[in-house]
């Protein structure tokens, strides 16, 4: 089982939320940078650290 690494400024329960069709999860995995996903939130209007 592969063990979920948080990213600074997003908490756990972030992880569930979808931003533009992905959830946040998938996006880290997939490589996605945590900044490029908090820039992604914010421009949605979500917070992810709440």
């Amino acid at each position: 089982m592969r063990r979920l690494q948080l990213r600074p400024g997003i908490t756990l329960a972030a992880m569930g939320v979808v931003l533009d069709g992905m959830r946040v999860k998938h996006r880290l995995r997939g490589g996605e940078s945590a900044f490029s996903v908090l820039a992604r939130a914010a421009a949605c209007g979500r917070s992810l650290n709440e």
